[in-house]
């Protein structure tokens, strides 16, 4: 069977790094819209690199894995590995019918690294051979040849000369007419041939100097190139073969030009090189040492949630990608440019908003691609402040105020994408901003057959209106062995202390690997009781909050759990860590808590704090609002509609939906098995199989979300977050009392909320 991988979460303290979310980059200058729309400035739309999609269906088998991706003898060359764990070899006409396929005759210990094929379309494929089928320990690399019928006639041990196994990796492997397979590893760049072996052309020393080595990329003309990463800075250097040296790294992809290191690189007719970067493709010409826009994938509606995974160029007119699905599938598209005069002119809406969630631009996608009349155009206010998929810095308060600035000043989108930590939403009430949803979800309203369960809808209501809603959200919760717990569904700092001196469990690994002294407090600073954001009030200087800074100093700096990255979780299995911050996303999560990490009975026990109550909090995903002032409120509400009516049970990415319907439907697909795929729970080195949920085991988890009637409030202002965290840390250096943070704390945080009241 394919074995999919179900990684668990790896929880870490945010309160030192919630300070940084207050940033995110500005935006350029809007050209104006064409319909004079006073709400909002709209980017034309880019006419000139608007591209179609179209799904090649019979290339790769559904739910497969695809591996390799070419564009050789003008035929698409692809490898992928089917749901039985078989490896497939297709080549197929541009036109998408299959000419050949074969089994590529590998074990099911064997994982491939790379593949490449040669003009006779010999396949060359680096793999590794694993202890068993389930091991991560490899113990052999191989790099083996296919004749055009999947035939191996050539097998080379890679560690023959004796380099040692857990020191050996490889980075790349191309073929070159004039220079035949090259293949990048620890040990240098060496050709391979099956009369000479393998011969040195460059040098280890020249490549490991690169963090992770140098991945080796085939452009066109068999020009090969090196994409490396020095001092967190992503590289790209051309490979002289003939004079045996990696040449200097090329401005035109360095660090001012392309942000995002996670760029994929293709050969192809028309430019040295092809580029997929963020939301579009780029031909590079490195003559001019310039990027080119080729495709804009945004404004063609191309590429769902994490956009291309693989692609190849056939020419600057066409080509295939392979893109994610939304419950996580791969498929194959072709990709053909579109003459501008045909592209269709539609009604143009806009959704706006910082750093802008996947999942809304997935329905803005799909709204796109189905509605004749309308066409909703993004604005992300923070699309020029990533950097490695981190918002940056001072940049990153600019996209705020700039947001903010247009929302208030009446330039605000039709839809407003709202997160919490870069909105203030109470301001935006204020003015009079976001529209009254609550009589769209009456009967006979709009939105009127949407029921939302019941403690999320109350949730949703600011001063008892309905300005915004979300279709999804997961649980903020701590979860220990229910025999610990002893019957308690709530946990206070006196409660932790009696079952840490009970168990005769240390502080400095109490929490897991959160057991320090942010991380503590962290986990019982979302109580509601110290800040009322809604109502500018807050309450820092009550003896829970003094109580609280006192039982987060017991623990250390950094906590003593050292079982390692890999194996967060193995304290819980011996008792070492007994509280787990653990979020839960969706039902296979808290299957992972009872059958993985803890192995018994759970309790959920909710954030810490004294109420005596369920305090677990209930965090929104995809927030949106209207502007009360569109002119496209019907189209608006569609969307809204759209949202939660497209909820997909089966997608194992997906949160819990707000609405009761798709809860249900969430409910009874978490106690069955997921088609033929076979899923495990990813604990460090070891791999445990996900079973279906029990009914039982799900009504205990949906009984724990509708009784919380807690959401996030407190991590929704980087101001205050910085202000907690440098008052705090004056309290651990030992420099302060409790009391007297608590005291500037409360002084600084209501003089903050005051001013910006």
């Amino acid at each position: 069977m394919r074995k999919s991988i179900y990684f668990k979460r790896v929880t870490v303290c945010i309160l030192a790094t919630a300070v940084l979310l207050s940033s995110v980059t500005g935006c350029g200058k809007k050209k104006s819209s064409t319909d004079g729309s006073a709400v909002v400035q709209n980017k034309a739309l880019d006419k000139e690199h608007i591209f179609k999609e179209e799904e090649i269906k019979d290339v790769i088998e559904k739910g497969s894995e695809e591996l390799y991706l070419d564009y050789v003898g003008d035929k698409i060359k692809c490898v992928y590995l089917d749901k039985a764990g078989k490896y497939k070899f297709v080549s197929a006409n541009t036109d998408g019918t299959v000419e050949k396929s074969y089994e590529i005759p590998v074990s099911t210990n064997d994982r491939h690294a790379y593949f490449t094929m040669d003009d006779s379309e010999n396949l060359y494929m680096q793999y590794s051979e694993y202890e068993d089928e389930e091991s991560d320990k490899k113990i052999g690399y191989y790099l083996v040849k296919f004749d055009n019928t999947g035939k191996e006639v050539v097998r080379e041990d890679l560690l023959k000369d004796g380099p040692e196994i857990s020191i050996f990796s490889v980075q790349g492997v191309a073929w070159t007419k004039d220079n035949g397979l090259v293949i990048s590893s620890s040990r240098g760049l060496d050709t391979y041939s099956e009369q000479n072996g393998f011969t040195r052309i460059i040098e280890p020393k020249d490549l490991n100097r690169f963090e992770y080595g140098g991945l080796l990329i085939k452009g066109s003309n068999d020009q090969l190139y090196i994409k490396a990463s020095e001092n967190n800075e992503a590289q790209l250097m051309k490979v002289d073969l003939a004079n045996k040296k990696i040449g200097e790294p090329i401005k035109c992809f360095g660090a001012n030009n392309i942000k995002n290191k996670y760029y994929a690189l293709s050969g192809g007719e028309g430019y040295d090189l092809y580029v997929s970067c963020d939301r579009f493709i780029y031909g590079y010409d490195s003559k001019s040492d310039k990027l080119t826009k080729i495709v804009n994938l945004r404004d063609s509606d191309i590429g769902y949630e994490e956009g291309i995974d693989r692609f190849v160029a056939v020419n600057e007119g066409e080509f295939w990608a392979i893109f994610y699905k939304a419950n996580g599938d791969k498929y194959l598209s072709k990709l053909t440019k579109v003459d501008p005069k045909d592209v269709k002119e539609k009604t143009v809406i806009s959704l706006g908003g910082i750093s802008i969630r996947d999942e809304v631009l997935n329905e803005v996608y799909k709204f796109n691609r189905t509605n004749d009349e309308y066409r909703i155009q993004v604005l992300d206010y923070a699309e020029d402040s990533f950097s490695d998929g981190l918002l940056d810095g001072d940049e990153a308060d600019q996209a705020i105020n700039k947001f903010n600035l247009d929302v208030l000043s009446g330039k605000a989108p039709d839809i407003l994408a709202i997160e919490d930590g870069y909105a203030d939403i109470s301001n935006y009430i204020d003015k009079g901003v976001l529209m009254d949803l609550g009589p769209l979800f009456e009967k006979g309203g709009a939105l009127g057959n949407i029921e939302i369960l019941p403690n999320v809808f109350e949730m949703m209501h600011t001063n008892g209106k309905l300005y915004t809603v979300f279709s999804e959200f997961n649980v903020s919760t701590i979860a220990m062995r229910s025999r610990f717990a002893e019957g308690r569904t709530s946990l206070s700092v006196s409660d932790c202390n009696e079952i840490i001196n009970k168990t005769g469990c240390d502080y400095k690994t109490a929490f897991g690997s959160e057991s320090n002294k942010q991380c503590v407090l962290y986990l019982g600073l979302d109580n509601t009781k110290f800040l009322d954001q809604e109502n500018k009030k807050c309450n820092f200087t009550d003896p829970e909050f003094i109580e609280l800074l006192n039982f987060a100093n017991k623990f250390p700096e950094e906590a003593g759990y050292d079982y390692g990255i890999f194996d967060l979780d193995l304290g819980y299995l011996e008792d070492k860590a007994i509280f787990r911050d653990s979020p839960l996303y969706n039902f296979k999560d808290y299957g992972m808590l009872k059958h993985a990490v803890f192995r018994d009975d759970v309790a959920l026990v909710g954030l810490l704090n004294n109420s005596g109550e369920n305090s677990a909090e209930i965090v929104p995903c995809n927030k949106v609002g209207i502007n009360s002032k569109s002119k496209y409120t019907e189209v608006a509400v569609q969307f809204i509609k759209n949202m939660f009516e497209n909820y997909d049970p089966l997608n194992d990415n997906i949160q819990f939906p707000s609405d009761k319907a798709s809860f249900e439907a969430a409910k009874k697909a978490a106690t069955e098995k997921n088609g033929n795929k076979t899923d495990y729970y990813n604990l460090g080195y070891e791999k445990v199989q996900v079973t279906p949920l029990t009914e039982a085991e799900v009504q205990e988890c949906s009984d724990y979300i509708l009784s919380i009637k807690n959401n996030r409030a407190f991590y929704s202002n980087g101001e205050i977050n910085s202000i907690i965290y440098e008052e705090t840390s004056a309290f651990f250096s030992g420099n302060k009392t409790a009391e007297e943070v608590a005291g500037t704390i409360q002084n600084r945080v209501t003089t903050y909320m005051n001013e910006n009241s």
